[in-house]
């Protein structure tokens, strides 16, 4: 599947609505996606319907290398590509949210009738891995991808669904460039598909949602999030 060139979410070709929202705080202006804090508002009240519901943590696989060899605005491209990409992938009945640097989260609802898990999955890692046009140049894209089904939470809460994302893409970074994991989570800990056990804390208290989301994914889980930075 081909994309359109992209620089295309820096701020100025943001319509009106966008930059009156990047203004406000709610949009990134690399992306146009929804900041950490606009997004973790929306998750949240995505997530007191549990039925159905995915989330997906998705960071960027050699980005530093693309910064050091082709310059941080070639890098911005790269990043407004994989935003782009994964909103499409996502449609509009979820929510797409840079949480800084090359890391985003999203919801995603998949429609009745929708293509299995797996198939989907392929579809969304073939679509993040193409190239970005920058100039005359075309610069190499991955990302690597943790999923949890939110409502297989012992009780479903953003912390917690965050927690398992992360810890499935961690499970991703080390599969390999542009992997996948599920994070499947029984009492005690999440059982990451195909890969090995990784405990977790013990469950966070619902009603403190928002301002931990509003955390770092290392301070929610250190165990994980520090230890993938350099992939």
């Amino acid at each position: 599947m081909l994309f359109p060139t992209v620089a295309t979410a820096a701020l100025g070709v943001l319509n009106l609505a966008q930059r009156r929202q990047v203004v406000a705080g709610r949009r990134d202006p690399v992306t146009g996606l929804a900041t950490r804090a606009a997004w973790c508002r929306l998750a949240t009240k995505a997530v007191r319907r549990p039925a159905g519901l995915w989330l997906l943590a998705v960071d960027g696989d050699g980005f530093k290398a693309v910064n050091d060899t082709h310059g941080h605005d070639a890098g911005d491209a790269v990043l407004a590509a994989l935003a782009l990409r994964l909103a499409a992938w996502v449609g509009p009945r979820g929510a797409v949210g840079r949480l800084g640097g090359d890391e985003f989260m999203a919801t995603w609802r998949p429609r009745r009738g929708d293509a299995p898990l797996t198939v989907r999955m392929a579809e969304l890692l073939a679509d993040l891995s193409e190239p970005v046009r920058f100039g005359t140049a075309w610069i190499p894209a991955a990302a690597s991808v943790g999923v949890i089904d939110v409502a297989g939470l012992p009780t479903p809460s953003l912390p917690q669904a965050m927690k398992g994302a992360d810890v499935a893409l961690y499970a991703a970074k080390h599969a390999g460039r542009g992997a996948w994991r599920l994070a499947e989570p029984p009492a005690g800990g999440y059982l990451i598909q195909a890969a090995p056990l990784h405990r977790t804390r013990a469950a966070d208290q619902p009603g403190r949602t928002d301002r931990r989301c509003l955390m770092q994914i290392s301070q929610t889980f250190p165990s994980t999030s520090s230890t993938r930075k350099g992939l």
